[in-house]
């Protein structure tokens, strides 16, 4: 699940994002001015995305998959 919240929110709830995100897995899109500006997920996502990005970059591993 995706959750859009502005930077102010996020401010004044990181505390309490930062466990929901934590145990849900959520991800947080946070806007600046109303524009996307930066994501915030939880390291156990963070470290699947990094280790699918070293797999999928990897000629030899994909060799492997297929």
């Amino acid at each position: 699940m995706s959750t859009t919240l502005p930077l102010s929110e996020v401010k004044n709830r990181f505390s309490e994002l930062a466990d929901q995100i934590e145990r849900e897995h959520d991800r947080v899109l946070v806007t600046k001015n109303g524009r996307p500006s930066v994501g915030v997920l939880s390291m156990d996502e963070l470290e699947s995305l990094e280790a699918t990005v070293e797999v999928l970059s990897d000629d030899a591993m994909m060799a492997q998959v297929r």
